[in-house]
């Protein structure tokens, strides 16, 4: 009787073993665009953590964009 109990134990636990794996599998497969997504907001925030450490970089562009878009307006009002 012991025997037998055990065989069925074995073999109840063999099958939730592999219900486990297949349980994994998917819930792996779910979680690949959510992952990609993540990566997404990872590089994201690196960035904004970048450019906080350095606020030089902000005002060099916010510069730049302001010359850019000055400077052709001159040239119109210079007749140039």
């Amino acid at each position: 009787m012991n025997e037998q109990r055990a065989r069925e134990a074995e073999m109840r636990r063999r099958q939730l073993v592999a219900k486990i794996h297949l349980q994994r599998a998917q819930f792996g497969a779910q979680l690949e665009p959510v992952g990609r997504a993540m990566e997404t907001a990872d590089a994201g925030i690196r960035i904004v953590q970048r450019v906080r450490r350095h606020p030089g970089w902000v005002a060099g562009l916010a510069g730049v964009v302001l010359l850019g878009g000055l400077v052709p307006g001159l040239r119109r009002l210079l007749g140039r």
